[in-house]
């Protein structure tokens, strides 16, 4: 028997197998559960919405009921006076045989207009119920200020009948509503006019018990507005009731949600929502429904710990469900399991005695015909044909160790011959590598050479094209050396003509200049007369002395040109003949540069002879080296396959070896 730490440490088979059948069926009967539950939440949720909108119908109903009951009072008592005006104690019995015929009604009032009788019949009677007995009370129009009222004012001036909002009646002590009908007289010129209101009252307490009981029969919490929002019954808070509206009370506790629900209560809109504002009520889901006639609207609260209450008894009955289903489904899997491993566990006592090599132990029978027995079955067998195979594999192993052990020596010679077959095909393979590096050298100096010669022989081609170039510009320069001289020696002739013009200029101008003395002479003897030809003669002799000084100007500058020219000629003469030479110095050159462009030409295919020679003996050399490295690689792996050889013959014999220790310890 094993002891819980040892459970703990190495569970068992049968362990496992109900831990993990406990684990699925757990998980299953868990998600039925929670599914079950949350199912039954939604349909509890959705019964309690039916049964509340139910109710709080059912609440609107009765209300209505109770309200539209009082209704026919002030109709008949208005049909009644529209006939007639009775005196004040036919009105006083008039009003209390009718409230006596209305038991749902609280009190009615017939008020006349003080326009539309004398003034002492002006005035309201009212009566109203009290300790199971009926109160009646007038009050005259000049103490009781009712036109001023909305019961009064608002039906008279609309001439219908309606519903007012709730307000304290004084005489009755009481917070109520009424439905005020107006009734009308024929006047003098026959119009209908209004000639007071009867009223029926209605008790806001007995609305109250209506409400509150039937809101009290499922936990809710029942409330009523007005048509403005003003609560008229509240279970839970009376003080909110005539002092509050829903709207104030939204506004007080910052709820804008409240609000929303407000106005669509007093716009006669049905409906739910979420409300949670403890001003109004725990929290919970409000049902609203309007009471049409009257503009006013109910509203019930369903509390959340109600539902919750119902939850929890779901819950804990299907908590039990569940802990019955688990208890069960436990006694189950243990009786499955304890049937399934019971088999194995009688195996399981067997195989340590086979472990250590007894063959010869007995195999348990099982007798199930399921996959357990037909294992057992197997089992049994493999045991015997383990018995017959190990006495083969032990005469086996003998034969194997002693063909082992001769392989291992052969696989040694034979590594022995292929290291030194493949250290000769190295050293080959080593000069040829040598030969071949050379000659791929001497191939790549070839190269060089002949690419230098190329650039030689491109050079020399450039500069020949240059050097004949160079002579043609030489010889255009020597040409426009010569017209340039011809050009020096025309502008010398022709500034010796430009000097003769100029002498014949400074001979005009001193005869100018004397024709203007002389003029000047003839003026003078005029007297007045010829002063205009004098300063004609002035102004001559002025221009004729500019002249002069011009001309003198221009023969100077005549005479440098003729210096400059003769200079320039004696210049490009002697400029002329170094170009000749120079020319003569070029054409020599270039007659260089021809025969040495010719010898490069020749000399370059022998550089191409010589360098396809190299090209051709790297190659030889390079197969050779190749053929080498292909011999050498294929010793290297011969090697190679004879260490592993070598290597797997020892594994073969030590396998052997223990191959027959191993045996040896069965016992068959």
């Amino acid at each position: 028997m094993r002891s819980w730490a040892q459970i703990k440490q190495h569970p068992g088979l049968a362990l496992k197998l109900e831990l993990a059948m406990l684990a699925g069926a757990g998980l299953t009967l868990a998600a039925v559960v929670a599914l079950s539950w949350w199912q039954a939440r939604q349909m509890i949720a959705a019964d309690h919405d039916e049964a509340i909108a139910g109710l709080t119908a059912d609440t609107v109903a009765r209300l209505n009921n109770h309200l539209t009951a009082v209704e026919p009072l002030p109709l008949y008592l208005a049909a009644q006076l529209s006939e007639g005006c009775p005196p004040r104690d036919q009105l006083t019995g008039m009003a209390r045989r009718a409230l006596e015929a209305a038991p749902e009604a609280f009190g009615c009032s017939i008020t006349r207009d003080p326009g539309s009788c004398p003034e002492d019949q002006a005035g309201s009677v009212s009566c109203h119920r009290q300790d199971q007995a009926v109160q009646t009370e007038w009050r005259p129009a000049k103490t009781y200020y009712y036109p001023l009222m909305d019961w009064y004012q608002i039906p008279r001036e609309l001439g219908q009948a309606l519903w007012s909002e709730p307000f304290y009646n004084e005489a009755a002590g009481q917070i109520m509503s009424t439905f005020a009908v107006p009734f009308f007289h024929r006047t003098a010129d026959g119009r209908q006019a209004v000639a007071g209101v009867v009223a029926g009252d209605v008790s806001l307490a007995r609305l109250s018990k209506v409400v509150n009981s039937l809101g009290r029969n499922r936990g809710c919490v029942a409330f009523l507005i007005s048509a403005t929002g003003v609560f008229v019954t509240h279970q839970e808070t009376p003080r909110l009731v005539m002092r509050e509206s829903i709207f104030s009370l939204a506004e007080s506790s910052g709820d804008p949600e409240l609000r929303r629900i407000g106005k669509a209560m007093i716009h006669h809109e049905q409906g739910t929502a979420r409300v949670d504002n403890p001003l109004l009520g725990p929290p919970g889901r409000l049902y609203f429904s309007p009471l049409p006639k009257q503009g006013w609207s109910l509203g019930m609260i369903y509390p959340d710990s109600e539902l919750r209450a119902e939850l929890n008894v779901l819950t804990l009955r299907l908590a039990g469900i569940a802990a019955t289903g688990l208890a069960l489904l436990v006694l189950l899997v243990v009786w499955v399991a304890r049937g399934i491993t019971r088999p194995l566990r009688a195996l399981a006592l067997v195989t340590p005695e086979l472990a250590r090599g007894n063959l010869r132990v007995a195999v348990p029978e099982l007798r199930s015909h399921d996959e357990i027995g037909d294992l057992g079955r197997s089992f049994k067998s493999m045991t015997a044909s383990l018995a017959s195979l190990t006495g083969q594999v032990k005469s086996a192993s003998l034969q194997l160790v002693s063909t082992a052990t001769e392989i291992a020596a052969t696989s040694r010679q034979q590594e022995t011959t292929i290291s030194e077959f493949g250290a000769s095909t190295t050293e080959v393979a080593a000069a040829v590598r040598q030969i071949s590096a050379t000659a791929r050298e001497l191939a790549r100096t070839m190269e060089g050479i002949k690419e230098v010669a190329g650039a030689t022989r491109d050079l020399a081609a450039t500069g020949g094209g240059n050097l004949t170039a160079m002579e043609e510009s030489m010889r255009r320069l020597a040409t426009a050396t010569g017209t340039i001289s011809g050009t020096l020696d025309a502008l010398l002739t022709r500034t010796g003509a430009i000097s003769g013009l100029i002498s014949t200029i400074t001979k005009v101008a001193d005869q100018t200049n004397l024709l203007s003395l002389n003029a000047a002479v003839e003026a003078e003897k005029a007297g007045s007369a010829g002063l205009g030809f004098a300063a004609v003669a002035r102004e001559i002799r002025r221009l004729a002395d500019q002249t002069a000084v011009a001309t003198l100007d221009i023969e100077k500058t005549v005479r440098d040109m003729q210096h400059s020219a003769a200079a320039g000629a004696r210049a490009m003469a002697a400029f002329a003949g170094e170009v000749e030479q120079d020319v003569a110095t070029v054409r020599d050159t270039g007659g260089q540069f021809a025969r040495i462009l010719e010898q490069v030409r020749i000399l370059l295919p022998q550089f191409d002879t010589v360098n396809e020679g190299m090209r051709a003996q790297a190659a030889g050399a390079e197969q050779i080296h190749q053929a080498m490295e292909q011999l050498n690689t294929g010793a290297r792996q011969a090697a190679e396959s004879l260490r592993q050889f070598k290597s797997a013959t020892g594994d073969l014999q030590t396998a052997a070896c223990s191959l027959q220790k191993e045996v040896s310890v069965f016992d068959a």
